[in-house]
């Protein structure tokens, strides 16, 4: 009984520890899993501190290269506008430079910010609008001492070095040619009158005669008893003069190689001469001044009162007979009456000795030692030196220039920031439209309708026209409408055969035609162009008018009161008074603004409130005529301008100055890409508007890019030199292009990039 009590309490006391065991055990376990789990909680807790840590190094690493790409943003934006400073201040010295920094002012602006800044490209406007260079040739035989245009103008001479002569074709940039003029020392060219002949003077007094198609010596070479410094063909090419070292002048006869008379008269160098248009008389210039030679039978020889007896380097003739010109050491050419030579007519001033003079389309050009070639109101500069050739083609369209270098630089001085540039009519125009699609051009003018290609400036047709007071194209394209004072006239686009004609009451309203050519509207009725019907009674009496975009809202002012029609509702027009003297206005697209100008500021009136709302200012004499297209306005001045704003804020964002004369006609192309104008010369411009035109132009326009040592001059040499390398494709490109390879061209191009090559392809 004792034992088994005994085994029980045993029992009971293994149970007991087996359960206090039992119990440690699953203790111990539990703890050490607590201990794991706050170790596992601890160890993730630290990772995720960790990844928040690595997570906040990432996010400050990435603020940091934000700042730093803000940072270097900013400062590559502050850079392109310090350049576009530099690209302002250079324009009027050297336009070339200029427009390679606004190009590159652009450049680093796309890079930084993805949008050129309104600032870079008034900048590139401003230089394109003062870029003359054509092209520039290089001449394999060193510096170029002479050049002459013969014939068209297509043909140069230029000679290099000391006797080597080269022939070009000015258009492409081709070098046709080259020999060398013996061992004597040239020192004048000159073409005959059809270019089939080149004369050649050297310091040993011979002249050659060369077959500018074979050249092959044409004559007997011809000799004088001292050096030849200038000579000049006779217009009919009859006879050659030429001038030396001692004061002799010589007149020889071409077909003979003969002397036929000569001038003994001045005592120091010879430097120039030329022959009038009439052939009968001769202007001198040497040492010792300027005289004229009447060559007619015992004519005589007049001084010319150039300064006080000072050098004479070069004279011309105009092509009219009508003025000389001299240039020399005094640093002044002058103009004077070809008939009296006591009257001088104009002039141009320069730094320095001036070099050369020609004309040009009348107009008087002047090549300096200074480095610059001149006319009044134009500077071109890049030629990086004195210049020592210079010559003006014969149709007034081109001019080479050369200096040191051997780098002939070939100008078109006509040239401004336009694609397009032809001479519509002998004088002012009467109006001007372009079809909807942007092709044809059609202006009146001098009793004229004439139309025009809108690309070439080819003439399609013309026909007599009266004085009518406005045209247009209708809507679709195959008729023109000319406004005359009681009637219009309907004509063929393509040939201006007569297509029809309605006639109205005269009226002290000028008609005036509807932007899209459906609607005219004068004093007795608004009209439909292509019916010929009256669509409703007009009362509108006298002032100007104008309509909207589309023909549905018209607007006339009369005495100072502005009054806006829908002309197809019955509701009474909007009247507000205008305190101005009102000479032209215009309606926005959207049919809720008018525009109106007075002498030289033009005002924008918003139609319900009846109150201006944005002013343009910039024009320095009257405004005379104006266009509204999308959210640009341009305006046309007495100034010569026109200039383009921003119908919202009124900030002038365009300006296409340099215009001959006061613009009387302006209109912006279907699409909106170019602007039209034309002035009182009778000369119609096609200019681009849009930003990418621009650049177009500007690029179709690169003659060269930076070389490495301007880079290494400026402050920002490296984005010099990757703008240098970036543009140098479209420089080859616009060379392979002049030369007629159009399909390297186009590879040129494609180096450049698909953004450049695109823009360097569309322009003209």
């Amino acid at each position: 009984m004792f034992a088994k009590r005994a085994a029980r309490r045993i029992g009971i006391w293994v149970l007991v520890l087996l359960l206090v065991a039992t119990t440690a055990i699953a203790f111990s376990i539990w703890r050490s899993a607590q201990a794991f789990r706050r170790e596992q909680a601890l160890k993730e807790e630290r990772e995720r501190l960790r990844d928040r840590q690595n997570a906040l190094k990432e996010k400050e690493t990435e603020l940091n290269q934000q700042a730093a790409d803000i940072y270097k943003q900013k400062a590559t934006l502050y850079d392109a506008q310090s350049i576009v400073a530099d690209s302002l201040a250079s324009v009027q010295s050297n336009p070339e430079r200029s427009m390679l920094l606004a190009l590159q002012a652009i450049q680093m602006e796309f890079a930084a910010g993805g949008k050129a800044s309104q600032p870079a490209e008034d900048a590139l406007r401003i230089a394109v609008e003062s870029t003359r260079t054509d092209q520039v040739l290089i001449a394999p035989k060193g510096a170029v001492r002479v050049v002459a245009f013969g014939g068209d103008g297509r043909l140069l001479a230029s000679v290099e070095g000391i006797s080597t002569i080269s022939l070009w074709n000015s258009f492409s940039g081709r070098q046709l040619a080259a020999l060398k003029a013996g061992h004597s020392a040239v020192l004048a060219i000159a073409f005959s009158p059809d270019a089939s002949e080149l004369a050649i003077g050297s310091d040993d007094g011979t002249i050659r005669l060369l077959d500018t198609a074979t050249l092959g010596d044409r004559a007997s070479p011809m000799k004088t008893a001292d050096g030849v410094r200038t000579l000049a063909f006779r217009p009919d090419g009859l006879q050659l003069a030429s001038g030396g070292p001692n004061g002799r002048v010589v007149v020889w006869d071409v077909s003979a190689s003969s002397a036929e008379r000569s001038l003994p008269g001045q005592h120091g160098p010879i430097n120039s001469i030329a022959f009038s248009p009439s052939g009968q008389r001769l202007l001198i210039g040497g040492d010792e001044g300027a005289m004229l030679w009447d060559l007619s039978p015992g004519g005589s020889l007049t001084p010319i009162p150039y300064g006080d007896r000072k050098k004479v380097f070069s004279v011309a003739f105009s092509s009219d007979d009508r003025l000389l010109a001299i240039g020399g050491d005094n640093k002044v050419a002058q103009t004077f009456d070809a008939w009296q030579l006591n009257r001088p007519t104009s002039e141009i001033t320069s730094t320095a000795p001036i070099s050369h003079v020609c004309f040009c389309k009348g107009r008087l050009w002047a090549s300096s030692l200074d480095g610059s070639v001149r006319a009044p109101g134009t500077i071109l500069v890049g030629n990086g030196g004195p210049v020592h050739a210079m010559d003006c083609a014969p149709d007034g369209e081109r001019i080479a220039s050369a200096g040191d270098s051997n780098h002939i630089r070939i100008w078109d001085p006509n040239r401004g920031a336009e694609y397009l540039r032809f001479k519509a009519h002998p004088s002012q125009l009467d109006a001007l439209d372009v079809s909807r699609n942007g092709a044809r051009i059609v202006t009146v003018g001098a009793d004229q309708m004439r139309v025009w290609d809108a690309n070439t400036g080819r003439l399609f047709f013309q026909v007599s026209a009266g004085v009518p007071a406005d045209v247009t194209f209708t809507r679709d394209g195959k008729r023109i409408a000319v406004a005359y004072e009681d009637h219009v006239e309907l004509r063929g686009s393509l040939d201006g055969t007569p297509k029809g004609r309605f006639s109205y009451s005269p009226s002290s309203i000028i008609p005036t035609f509807s932007l899209n050519g459906e609607r005219l509207v004068v004093g007795d009725g608004v009209w439909d162009v292509d019916s010929g019907r009256r669509l409703l009674p007009f009362s509108g009496g006298r002032g100007v008018a104008a309509f909207s975009t589309d023909g549905s809202v018209l607007a006339n002012i009369e005495n100072g009161l502005l009054r806006v029609w829908n002309i197809f509702a019955k509701a009474a027009p909007t009247e507000i008074k205008i305190p101005d003297d009102v000479s032209h206005l215009a309606i926005s697209p959207d049919r809720e603004r008018i525009v109106i100008t007075a002498d030289k500021v033009a005002r924008i009136w918003d139609l319900r409130t009846k109150r201006p709302v944005v002013e343009l200012v910039g024009h320095s004499e009257r405004i005379n005529n104006l266009v509204w297209s999308r959210k640009l306005i341009a305006t046309s001045s007495d100034d010569g301008s026109v200039r383009i704003w921003d119908s919202e804020s009124g900030r002038q964002v365009g300006i296409i100055p340099n215009h001959s004369g006061a613009v009387r006609n302006v209109l912006f192309k279907p699409d909106g890409s170019g602007i039209i104008t034309s002035d009182e010369s009778g000369e119609v411009r096609v200019s681009p508007v849009d930003f990418r035109g621009l650049v177009a132009l500007a690029l179709g326009m690169l003659t060269r890019t930076w070389t490495d040592n301007e880079c290494d001059g400026m402050e920002g040499k490296q984005a010099c030199l990757q703008f240098a390398e970036v543009f140098r494709p479209v420089v080859e490109g616009n060379r392979l292009a002049r030369l007629g390879d159009i399909s390297a061209a186009a590879a040129a191009y494609a180096r450049a990039g698909p953004h450049l090559a695109s823009c360097a392809r569309s322009a003209p």
